[in-house]
């Protein structure tokens, strides 16, 4: 592996606020695009660095420790176990097409089922966004099916791709 992750630092949002202000990288998120100010940011990762329901963890370079990344699991329920894929962003653009999302999405899973002892772990992705789509089926997620418009974004309505994966499965064909 060439990344690890670990969990968020206050400073990192100097490293986030300029990937939340590019469009390019925000155009392939799941997630609404907003005006973010530096101070907006920065709660926002002091938020998420004492937030107990989800997890946000930086995906850094093994080599030079650098974050060029992060991930989030989100709405985790220990009664049920199951979770929810919140996001996986490479910001630093230099690793986009280098299977660094492979390498964090596998580290992410064996968190989510060995560590958290989740059983089922789903994931909305944007239909038109086929790199994540692939990428979840490459890890061993199954499409359950197409959330017509499920998200406003940039002026229109996008489709979204439901797909989930249950610990049996990871066990089954862990990466």
């Amino acid at each position: 592996m060439r990344v690890f992750l670990r969990a968020f630092n206050k400073t990192d949002s100097e490293i986030i606020y300029p990937w939340l202000c590019d469009q390019e990288v925000l155009s392939l998120t799941g997630g609404n695009s907003y005006f973010a100010s530096k101070d907006y940011v920065d709660k926002w990762t002091e938020n998420k660095i004492f937030n107990t329901k989800d997890y946000y963890l930086a995906i850094c370079l093994n080599e030079t420790q650098e974050m060029i990344g992060y991930l989030s699991i989100n709405d985790i329920d220990h009664q049920n176990r199951k979770a929810v894929w919140g996001g996986l962003l490479i910001g630093n653009k230099n690793y986009w097409g280098k299977g660094i999302a492979t390498e964090a999405a596998t580290l992410m899973l064996k968190f989510v089922f060995e560590e958290l002892n989740v059983n089922l772990f789903w994931a909305f992705w944007l239909e038109e966004h086929t790199a994540s789509i692939k990428l979840g089926e490459k890890l061993g997620f199954k499409k359950i099916g197409i959330l017509p418009q499920g998200l406003f974004k940039a002026g229109k309505f996008h489709n979204q791709c439901l797909m989930h994966i249950l610990k049996e499965d990871y066990i089954q064909n862990p990466e």
